[in-house]
C-alpha cells in the first residue's frame, strides 16, 4: 500500500474531524501553523492558522518550498524521530512522525515561526509570530509525546514497566537527594554515557537547559563531574 493510502487510512481510523479539531486547537494554543502532511509533502488536512508568509512564498517560489519540505520529511524518516528545521526565509518548523503500527505514514507539521530575525520587511508585512528555540523544542516534545501516545492506544499497547532496580534508583534519588523527575531523567541519560547534545535531542530541550539540569544535579548530589555521578549511583544502587 502506498504511503498516501496509509496516511488516509490513519486519518480515517482516528477520524478526520478529530484530527482537524486537535490541529486547530494546537495551532491556536501556540500561535503556530499546523497541518498533517503525506511523506511527499502533500497536505491531508486543512491548514490551521496558515502562515501568510509561507502562503506568499509558496505562491512565488513553490518548487523551492516543496523541495525544502521534502528534505525535512526525508530527514524525519531517516532519523525516525521529530526534526526541527529552519527554511531559507528563517521560519522554524517541526516535523513529527505519525505512525500506523511500526511504520511512519505521515507527518504532523507545526511551526512557521521566527526564532530570530526573519527578513525585516517580510516579517513585519506578514506578521510572523516569534518563539524562542526553547519554546519550539517544547512544542516538538509535546507533539511527539501526543502522537506516540495515540499510536500506542491504536496498537493496543500497554506501557512497559521500568526494570525494578532502575525504578528503585530513581526513587532513591528523589527521596534522598530531592532530585526532580526531569533531573532523574537527565541522570539516566548521563549513566547511558550520552553527551549534552544527545540528551537535548532526546528530551527536546536546548543544550543550555541540559547544562542547567546537570548543574542542579551536581549541586544536589554534591559531586563535581559525570564520573562521580555514575559512582554515586552505583553505590546507591548496590545499597537498595
Amino acid at each position: 500500500m502506498q504511503h498516501r493510502e496509509l496516511a488516509l487510512k490513519w486519518l480515517n481510523t482516528v477520524g478526520k474531524e478529530h484530527v482537524q479539531t486537535f490541529q486547530d486547537n494546537f495551532a491556536a494554543a501556540f500561535d503556530i501553523s499546523a497541518c498533517v502532511l503525506t511523506l511527499s509533502g502533500e497536505t491531508l488536512t486543512v491548514w490551521s492558522n496558515e502562515s501568510l508568509l509561507c502562503h506568499y512564498l509558496s505562491s512565488r517560489e513553490g518548487s523551492h518550498c516543496r523541495l525544502q519540505r521534502q528534505r525535512a520529511l526525508q530527514k524525519m524518516l531517516q532519523r525516525n524521530k521529530t526534526v526541527v528545521e529552519t527554511c531559507y526565509a528563517g521560519l522554524v518548523s517541526v516535523y513529527t512522525p505519525v505512525y500506523m503500527g511500526e511504520e511512519i505514514v505521515a507527518a504532523f507539521f507545526a511551526g512557521a515561526v521566527s526564532a530570530g530575525e526573519v527578513a525585516g520587511e517580510l516579517g513585519r508585512r506578514f506578521q510572523v509570530p516569534a518563539a524562542d528555540m526553547d519554546q519550539i523544542l517544547q512544542i516538538a516534545g509535546l507533539l511527539s509525546s501526543i502522537l506516540k501516545m495515540l499510536s500506542a492506544v491504536q496498537n493496543g499497547e500497554l506501557p512497559q514497566a521500568a526494570p525494578e532496580t532502575a525504578g528503585l534508583l530513581a526513587a532513591a534519588l528523589v527521596e534522598k537527594y530531592h532530585l526532580s523527575e526531569r533531573e532523574v531523567t537527565v541522570v539516566q541519560h548521563i549513566l547511558a554515557g550520552e553527551s549534552n547534545k544527545t540528551i537535548a535531542e532526546s528530551l527536546y530541550i536546548s543544550e543550555k537547559t541540559v547544562k542547567t539540569h546537570i548543574g542542579n544535579v551536581f549541586k544536589k548530589l554534591q559531586v563535581r563531574d559525570r564520573l562521580q555521578v555514575a559512582l554515586l549511583c552505583k553505590e546507591l544502587e548496590a545499597s537498595l
